[in-house]
Parts: structure tokens; sequence; C-alpha cells
């Protein structure tokens, strides 16, 4: 019964935290939005790993990497894709995958937004990690670990970050601006 390790949208940055949560899985997967080949040759080095690019990928990241996978893990159809589109109503490459290969398990990225749950309409349990790097619009930072067998997935784990923005003092690429502002 293999233990699965999920991430998305790392954008170059790999939180040591990583390891310590993903140590007894089996395999690591990766659904987009990289940032850099080490960070990739971090993730080989440490597990098996199954990754797609993402939209923020260069082209070399892209060469290195495929766009979707498709492949079984214990008795599982996975598809794999940095974009699905919003739960349910997927965009047309999606869609397509869907229905033509009928996975059961369906990896995503790029919204940054944690979102675990069963689709009635395709049959199928989306997994979207949310965002384990520090760039984007998310508040939380998180990763998703779980169990898959013939007859079914367990152990769903989800882990939070402490921080949001890992090691800010230190870091001249980044600005948080501290000032609340006004939405009126």
């Amino acid at each position: 019964m293999p233990k699965i390790g999920v991430l998305s949208d790392t954008h170059g940055y790999l939180d040591p935290q990583v390891f310590s949560f993903f140590k007894d899985c089996d395999e690591i997967w990766h659904a987009g939005d990289i940032g850099s080949l080490e960070l990739i040759d971090s993730l080989i080095a440490f597990k098996s790993l199954r990754i797609v690019h993402g939209n923020i990928d260069d082209h070399i990241i892209q060469r290195e990497t495929n766009r979707d996978l498709l492949f079984n893990c214990g008795g599982h159809l996975v598809f794999m894709t940095h974009i699905a589109g919003p739960f349910g109503s997927y965009n047309a490459h999606t869609r397509k995958y869907v229905m033509e290969n009928n996975p059961r398990i369906l990896i995503c990225g790029h919204s940054h937004l944690l979102k675990i749950a069963y689709d009635q309409k395709y049959q199928l349990l989306y997994i979207n990690p949310g965002a384990c790097g520090f760039k984007g619009v998310h508040q939380v930072r998180t990763l998703v670990r779980f169990q898959i067998n013939n007859k079914d997935i367990s152990g769903m784990e989800i882990y939070e970050f402490a921080n949001r923005f890992p090691n800010m003092a230190n870091r001249e690429d980044e600005h948080i601006d501290t000032k609340k502002k006004s939405r009126r």
C-alpha cells in the first residue's frame, strides 16, 4: 500500500519541513509550478517523483517534465495536471482527459488553495494540495499525504506550515506590505 505525498506551487522554494512530512512516503507527486531544476533534483534525491510543469515553469523545466501524467498507482488510475480549472467544472483539456480515460483520482495545483473533494459527476477524487511555496495569493502553505491501495484511499493528512512567509527577514526578492488597507 503506497504512501503518497502531494505538493504544488513551490515556485522555486522547497521548505525543509517537506522532507519531514514526506519522510515515510513511497512517492512524491508535484502538481506543477516547480520553479527550478534544483528543486526537482532535491525531490528526486529524496524519493520517487512524479511531476508535471506549471504555467510559471520556463522552457528548460518544460523540456524535463510533462504537462500531464496519466498513471496507475495501487489499482487507481491517476490524472495529474497543473491547471484543471474549478472543481466540478474543469477546463476543456481536463474534461477531455477525464472523459476519455476515466481516472479515479485527479491531482492538480494552480489555485494555491487546498481542496480535497469527491466529484460525483465524474466519479473521481479531486486533490489540490494548495501551495507549498510562499509566492502567490494563498494565506496558508499546505501539503497532503495519503495511502492508496486496490480498494480505497485512506489516511488523508494535511500539513499546514506555521509560517506563511519563511525566513522573510533574509529575503530581498519579496516585499510584504504590513499596512492594512481599507476596502472602501
